[in-house]
């Protein structure tokens, strides 16, 4: 699985901040790491993104200068987002799971036989991401807050 998409999550993780370094859940209150993020990668985002307000009432909001759908699914859920696949980029479902050490995480994803995506990248302002596909090559996203918005 090649893929090359750092530059729309860079993008994306911007604005997710909200839903993953400031949420009244921490992770010590959870059974291990928890999910923080959630996205759907797809050719026709306007489409999609219709077709969840219909289905799930959801708030969606564009922001046009990253091409990105934030999706406000309410009290109690996870927010997520929705944004187009480029170029060879396949449609794709995944989730963010907030880990204490990016590399450490990857590094165990890798001998367990995962393939790394994207290696440690920084969001300014906000944290680091990086991703791996799992054994069945899903898409699977890390995030980290900066130590600062954790405190």
């Amino acid at each position: 699985m090649q893929w090359s998409g750092k530059k729309s999550l860079s993008q994306f993780l911007l604005n997710i901040t909200h839903f993953c370094c400031y949420s009244t859940v921490t992770k010590r209150e959870t059974m291990g790491n928890p999910i923080v993020h959630w996205e759907i990668c797809a050719k026709n985002p306007e489409k999609s993104v219709e077709f969840y307000k219909k289905l799930f009432d959801w708030n969606i909001e564009y922001t046009r200068e990253i091409n990105y759908w934030m999706c406000n699914v309410g009290k109690g859920g996870i927010g997520g987002g929705i944004f187009k696949a480029e170029g060879e980029m396949p449609n794709y479902v995944t989730i963010y799971v907030e880990v204490d050490d990016l590399q450490k995480a990857l590094d165990k994803a890798a001998s367990l036989g995962a393939f790394i995506i994207a290696e440690p990248t920084p969001i300014p302002g906000v944290g680091s991401y990086a991703m791996f596909a799992d054994l069945e090559g899903n898409a699977i996203g890390l995030f980290k807050c900066l130590e600062s918005d954790t405190k």
